[in-house]
């Protein structure tokens, strides 16, 4: 039928489509993997069930390593061993029959559960309605995913994207929405949206509704395209060089010269050049090793360096628009299609991630829009994290003039140059004022000499809050954000956890409800 629902070489047969967003967590693998090669009384019995566990490849893969496996979008790999960490699993492919390690980012289970469907997406009610907003997702384009109510034991949600023409001035303009749907299980083993519609499985309701509009907002379509492909989380943190091909400068960063490139043939990345003299060498090694390991989908990721001669490289998964600081100025300048909503959602964003670091006790330093860096339809990631404190002390010094960021920097961290999670949350309220500004300049009418002064004087920008000029900000933001992390004493302000939280309850509340 050409449904894409499940990804069977028979009735369910995939068409092709464009690479698309990552789709498991390594942790939902995992689980998964653990419960199907759970140890047995019998160590045969146990190597049977190891080997028993397929996967399906998400993304083409271009083997890295003589001992990696290369592979193609929908191709089926048995496991052979997933003793070697989480993020890569020694696998055999069905298609080739060779072996090799596989990234656990690139592939999804083929267990015939929920996740072995092609429109099943591990992502939450924000992240599918991004994924199904991006230009060029047709009408009627959908995605399985978990349900985010608690009260719903069992149950998934589906989220539908359906183009509404609406009469507005005499003129005929169409209006994109997401609506969302509830699928509920039955005592029977099945599954409904209405309860006047019952289907013994899955596919059968999806099958259903791709026939039939039966009281949806549209008739479904095929599963949402998956536009993002994500950076294979490589075993070999030193990276030879020669595999990098660069394409093209895009820009100066605080450090050195950025590049877009390409590692290998397929995998897009972005390039930093460290400037010599300004590096110790051992520090970045240190502080790189930990950043390498942390893998979230709100941080980017660190693919790798090449230290073994200068300049150094450090190579991180390309963020096609760049930092937040000029997207956002460029977006006040072209229209103002970001708006507040969407602020509170980079915010969330935001949070999200450095609420990751936090928990890793990992400190960022230099939190501000200009180390966000943005991806597709409003994706944002925290980058540059942990940099600063591998630069020599000449490179990053408290002077005017100098890049010391004075103007996000908490007091506290400015005077002893102590940085902690909570001056971390300091820059976070500022990095929420140049979110509202568009990308304004904190403290716009001070100069860098005056700010430290002032702030420890009790002085707080106000509300910027200017609608006429495109400037969105309520109270909630201000008070309860902004005002909350510029508390003097460091143990009074909200830990990224708490403003997670927040800001994901202001989201869900200005949202509408399920249709069902």
């Amino acid at each position: 039928m050409g449904n894409c629902l499940f990804s069977r070489r028979g009735r369910y047969a995939t068409t092709q489509q464009k690479k698309l967003v990552d789709g498991e967590s390594c942790a939902t693998i995992a689980s998964v993997v653990a419960a199907a090669a759970a140890p047995t009384e019998a160590a045969s019995a146990s190597a049977s069930a190891a080997s028993a566990v397929q996967m399906r490849a998400l993304y083409d893969f271009e083997k890295q390593a003589d001992d990696d496996l290369s592979f193609k979008k929908d191709d089926i790999l048995d496991l052979v061993d997933n003793s070697s960490g989480e993020f890569w699993w020694l696998m055999r492919n069905q298609r080739t029959g060779d072996s090799g390690y596989v990234p656990c980012n690139y592939i999804q289970p083929y267990d015939g559960g929920p996740a072995s469907l092609t429109a099943w997406f591990d992502v939450d009610r924000r992240e599918a309605e991004r994924c199904l907003l991006m230009p060029g997702v047709p009408h009627g384009s959908f995605i399985l995913r978990p349900c985010g109510q608690r009260s719903e034991s069992g149950a998934f949600s589906l989220s539908v994207r359906t183009d509404e023409d609406l009469e507005a001035q005499q003129q005929q303009q169409q209006k994109v929405l997401v609506r969302h749907y509830i699928v509920r299980p039955t005592d029977e083993g099945g599954f409904y949206i209405s309860p006047n519609r019952r289907f013994s499985s899955l596919i059968e309701l999806l099958e259903h509704y791709q026939q039939q509009q039966d009281g949806m907002c549209c008739q479904l379509g095929l599963p949402c395209p998956r536009e993002y492909v994500p950076p294979p989380q490589l075993r070999d943190f030193e990276l030879n060089r020669q595999l990098l091909s660069f394409v093209e400068k895009l820009g100066q960063g605080s450090f050195g010269e950025v590049w877009k490139a390409r590692l290998g043939r397929l995998l897009e990345v972005a390039v930093k050049s460290m400037k010599e003299a300004t590096m110790n060498k051992a520090d970045f090694l240190s502080e790189a090793e930990k950043m390498h390991k942390l893998h979230h989908p709100k941080i980017v990721q660190l693919v790798g360096v090449c230290t073994r001669e200068e300049p150094f490289y450090i190579v991180t998964e390309f963020m096609p628009n760049g930092a937040l600081t000029a997207y956002l100025r460029r977006d006040n300048e072209q229209g103002r299609r970001v708006t507040f909503g969407h602020m509170i959602d980079m915010l969330f964003q935001v949070a999200d991630g450095m609420c990751y670091l936090e928990q890793k006790r990992f400190i960022h330093r230099d939190l501000r829009a200009a180390n966000i860096l943005v991806g597709l339809n409003n994706t944002v990631k925290v980058g540059d994290f942990g940099l600063s404190r591998c630069i020599e002390e000449e490179a990053y010094c408290f002077k005017e003039g100098t890049k010391f960021p004075i103007r996000w920097t908490a007091p506290e961290a400015a005077k002893s140059k102590a940085f902690t999670h909570k001056s971390d949350v300091w820059s976070f309220g500022i990095l929420a004022y140049e979110v509202v500004t568009r990308g304004g300049l904190p403290y716009p009418e001070y100069s860098n000499c005056d700010i430290l002064r002032l702030v420890c004087g009790g002085y707080r920008m106000a509300n910027p809050s200017c609608p006429a000029g495109g400037v969105p900000c309520d109270q909630f933001l201000y008070e309860s954000v902004m005002l909350a992390c510029w508390r003097l004493e460091p143990a009074a302000r909200p830990t990224f956890a708490a403003l997670r939280n927040l800001l994901e309850n202001y989201f869900v509340e200005k949202q509408p409800q399920y249709e069902h």
